[in-house]
């Protein structure tokens, strides 16, 4: 049972960070000792095991039980890899002499019950959300207003799945500012010091994780989350996955509104479908996920005007689920095709 940090205690075998720009290493920490396992001597035997062979399964099995959630939640719809790293590190346990993270334990003690809420908050639109959204050269900055609750820390993190390179490709900036004007920074490691507490003073321009949490926050006092880049970002864009909690509801942007006035035909469907939508012309970013949130279709349209017709005649007999965005809005419908 978890009592606070002071009893998650590190075992004497384990490795620790960070990489050898200071980066935070390991992300996120598990039991790894004494953990009860089935074994290969009968289909009804188990015994007790340590090590990282036992650490590693165990977060392995919560995340995908995160991602059956979200299956639930979104019509079938997985989170992307970044957004559920998000997720766990905005709900990790507190661990080590220090806030924030640190080399042994890294961001904290995974939770998966507290991440499972953070999904379940965000569906029913109250204490918590996450979101995955997309910076561009010509869209640099994303930013939302929230409003802090009096239950819990106001904490945001964002996660990113970087291009390969050395050191940091695309380095997205977390901040949020209250209605003061004071600038809240997120946490990174010492580069002076390894052992030395975090600092949360300034830029983290190593990690591909930020996180921000306002220990303090007063209830009702808004505040703005900003994510913003430095440079050119590679490839003209960079996909992040965004976690906030401690929020009074979830708040609405142009990012998170839904679509309306969609038109889906013919449904069930064989070999094409007609989509029409609210607005006249722009760019339009379609995907089609099958009942177990697996791609099966991706198309951008650059120029759509008031319909457009889709192939899908490669799709087998089902149930799927067309995601259509544009303008920071979003649908999804479902599509029959016998």
């Amino acid at each position: 049972m978890y009592l606070g940090p002071s009893n998650v205690v590190m075992s004497n075998f384990s490795s620790w960070g960070p990489t050898i720009d200071n980066r935070v290493k390991p992300d996120i920490s598990a039991q790894g000792v004494e953990v009860l396992s089935s074994t290969a001597n009968s289909n009804d035997s188990y015994d007790y095991y340590n090590g990282t062979s036992m650490a590693a399964p165990g977060v392995a099995g919560s995340l995908l039980l995160l991602q059956e959630l979200s299956a639930d939640l979104n019509q079938g719809e997985f989170l992307r890899s970044s957004t559920l790293k998000a997720i766990i590190i905005a709900t990790a346990l507190e661990t080590g002499e220090n806030p924030g993270p640190d080399p042994k334990f890294g961001w904290g003690l995974l939770n998966t019950e507290a991440a499972a809420q953070l999904m379940l908050d965000s569906h029913e639109g109250s204490n918590a959300f996450y979101q995955e959204l997309k910076l561009e050269e010509e869209n640099n900055s994303y930013s939302i207003k929230v409003k802090a609750n009096d239950e819990e820390e106001l904490k945001a993190t964002i996660a990113w799945t970087d291009i390969a390179g050395n050191g940091l490709v695309n380095d997205l900036d977390l901040r949020i500012t209250d209605s003061q004007g004071n600038t809240f920074y997120p946490w990174r490691l010492n580069p002076g010091d390894i052992t030395a507490p975090a600092l949360n003073d300034a830029d983290n321009n190593v990690d591909n994780v930020e996180k921000i949490w306002i220990e303090n926050a007063v209830e009702g006092e808004e505040y703005t989350i900003t994510i913003t880049h430095k440079n050119e970002l590679e490839s003209g864009e960079q996909e992040f996955g965004l976690a906030v909690t401690g929020v009074q509801e979830v708040p609405l942007s142009s990012e998170n509104q839904e679509l309306s006035e969609i038109m889906i035909y013919p449904n069930p469907a064989t070999d094409q479908i007609n989509i029409e939508l609210e607005q006249s012309s722009g760019a339009v970013d379609l995907q089609i996920n099958d009942l177990n949130g697996r791609k099966v279709l991706m198309q951008k349209i650059d120029d759509y005007s008031s319909s457009y017709q889709l192939d899908i005649s490669h799709l087998d007999t089902g149930v799927y689920f067309v995601e259509i965005k544009t303008k920071g809005k979003k649908a999804v419908k479902k599509l029959i095709v016998k």
